[in-house]
């Protein structure tokens, strides 16, 4: 029986673990051969390849395909982008300035998930996403004039 490459056959476990470790192993090699070599040439591209191969790793493994993100984003532009257009037709200006805000917050953080849940935004940056919808209630919380 034929084997797929290096290592141990394939169908004797899981076929995604088999082709992960199938990469980690060739991303050591790359890093062994940059250790190795004395070309300042070949070091940059092994290490060159080394990422590139994490890059397309992580994000052939994704739970969510790239296109349905790129999907799920741009529909929720449309949908901002018309209800902000919508908005001022119906309510006055300071309220429709209000409305407009939340509407893009809230695609920031629905955008922020929906790129933070494959692997594409890191966890301190989508922190930073989440911090922003909260610092314009605090402030919106401020400014706003008591109640009689």
């Amino acid at each position: 029986m034929a084997t797929a490459g290096r290592g141990d056959d394939p169908k004797k476990g899981n076929l995604a673990v088999w082709l992960r470790e199938q990469a980690h192993k060739e991303r050591m090699d790359l890093l062994r051969l940059a250790d190795k070599s004395q070309i300042p040439e070949i070091r940059a591209a092994a290490l060159d390849m080394v990422r590139r191969s994490g890059k397309h790793q992580r994000s052939q493994e994704a739970r969510v395909p790239p296109t349905l993100i790129l999907v799920v984003d741009i529909a929720c532009a449309v949908v901002v982008a018309l209800a902000c257009r919508h908005t001022p037709l119906h309510y006055p200006s300071p309220v429709a300035y209000e409305l407009c805000s939340i509407y893009f917050l809230l695609f920031l953080v629905v955008v922020g998930i929906s790129v933070f849940l494959p692997g594409y935004l890191s966890q301190s940056n989508f922190m930073k996403i989440l911090s922003w919808p909260l610092a314009f209630i605090k402030k919106w919380l401020k400014e706003k004039p008591p109640e009689k």
